[in-house]
């Protein structure tokens, strides 16, 4: 289905990568359901560490060989290396976070409004990737990603926080009861 959806349009939700995402939520299927034993495994600190050394690694060849190299300009054309810098981005993510998650407000504002933030994303990365090159600040700078990714997410929190608070259906936080007999 990915594949024949039309690339050239703004879906909301990202509508057209959803069904690369499946992958994805399958394995997160899987990982829920023998939990006990693959959670230990993956949050342990040698896993956990080398894990995050594997993923810095493909972040720094796929931004200095692959991305510069015109394989990932604008879209997604190396499904294997996606995959596999993601895998190892979701272990990293988990790791650091269980390490971090009780320490840090931030995170659990995030993790719980992640529906919200990924509906308003591309129109702020649009709107920060405008305001950047309006003001000369260039995609070549090594913290262009992280700088804007974090511009995004201060910009974006009052408005998901407003939105969560007052319209919760929004982000899946309420719930329709209904009336049994």
């Amino acid at each position: 289905m990915y594949f024949i959806i039309p690339k050239d349009r703004s879906y909301p939700w990202y509508f057209n990568i959803s069904f690369l995402a499946n992958v994805f939520f399958g394995m997160g299927i899987l990982v829920g359901k023998y939990r006990e034993k693959i959670l230990p495994f993956l949050l342990s600190k040698k896993v956990g560490t080398v894990s995050l050394c594997i993923y810095i690694l493909l972040v720094i060849i796929d931004a200095t060989l692959i991305h510069q190299s015109g394989a990932f300009h604008t879209q997604f054309n190396n499904y294997p290396w996606f995959f596999v810098e993601s895998i190892f981005g979701v272990i990293t993510i988990l790791f650091v976070s269980h390490k971090c998650l009780n320490k840090s407000r931030s995170l659990l504002f995030i993790g719980q409004n992640t529906l919200l933030f990924f509906l308003f994303q591309y129109r702020f990365f649009m709107f920060v990737g405008n305001v950047f090159s309006r003001i000369g600040i260039e995609e070549d700078l090594v913290f262009y990603g992280p700088l804007r990714t974090v511009l995004v997410i201060v910009i974006m929190s009052p408005i998901v926080w407003l939105i969560s608070r007052y319209i919760p259906i929004m982000s899946g936080k309420y719930r329709i009861k209904l009336k049994t007999k």
